[in-house]
């Protein structure tokens, strides 16, 4: 659910498999009992067809709103109680916990940027090295434990042992469908990399052929900001998508 209050105003609803015997001509979802979907814009199909991923479901294109005032009115205070409940959250801005002793080391990850426009959440993003400023950001960190921390960081993943330098090839498709892995990987011509956690910083060189950069920190305890940074020669900067933190 994006942070919107776009259901406010519902005004459509869509019975799914079984109906009751006033509501008008069935629309039947498989292994669904007893539930209602409803939706403020486009009614669509919780199931793809493995031919065309675009074409919607039949099932869910009946807008029965006016047959079940009823029902409508209970999902719209449903969900209008929702949102009462958890507007006053969106302030608060989570942590990620680092030096833990439950969780050490902490992978950290793009999709948990916190960013001023989109932020490269997918692996089609991640590929394309996304660059723009407003999708470039940082991570809201806890440092649990004062002390020394290794921080390294990688264009890539650990698990795909590839180079910060290196494109990665596309994966292979699925039948029916074209996954997040498909689209080719793009190169980073990084020269440098820098973290910074609250006030310390520290950088580093970037070899030839190095899957990752490693770097140390003397950090204290509380909740900071961290960016991680790969810079190019012409001076372009992209985000290191993935950080590796460990309380040492």
């Amino acid at each position: 659910m994006r942070r919107e209050r776009g259901l406010a105003g519902i005004s459509r609803a869509v019975a799914c498999d079984p109906l009751p015997s006033a509501a008008p001509s069935p629309v039947v979802i498989p292994n669904r009992a007893n539930t209602w979907l409803m939706t403020g814009h486009i009614v669509s199909c919780n199931e793809r067809n493995p031919r065309n991923r675009q074409t919607r479901c039949a099932r869910q294109q009946s807008d029965v709103a006016g047959a079940q005032p009823d029902v409508v009115a209970r999902l719209k205070a449903f969900y209008d109680n929702w949102w009462a409940e958890l507007e006053p959250t969106f302030k608060r801005i989570p942590s990620i916990y680092l030096g833990h002793e439950k969780e050490s080391p902490v992978r950290l990850t793009s999709h948990d940027w916190i960013v001023d426009g989109s932020t490269p959440w997918n692996q089609p993003l991640v590929r394309l090295a996304v660059d723009k400023p407003l999708s470039t950001g940082y991570w809201n960190v806890k440092v649990v434990t004062a002390g020394e921390y290794e921080i390294r960081l990688r264009r890539w993943p650990e698990e795909a042992d590839t180079a910060i330098g290196a494109p990665l090839p596309p994966g292979a498709d699925v039948p029916g469908d074209s996954p997040f892995r498909a689209s080719p990987g793009k190169t980073v011509a990084a020269v440098k990399a820098l973290v910074r956690i609250g006030e310390p910083t520290a950088e580093a060189s970037v070899g030839p052929g190095a899957k990752e950069v490693v770097l140390r920190m003397t950090l204290p305890n509380g909740q900071a900001r961290m960016t991680a940074l790969f810079t190019s020669q012409d001076g372009g900067i992209v985000g290191a998508y993935y950080a590796y933190v460990k309380k040492l």
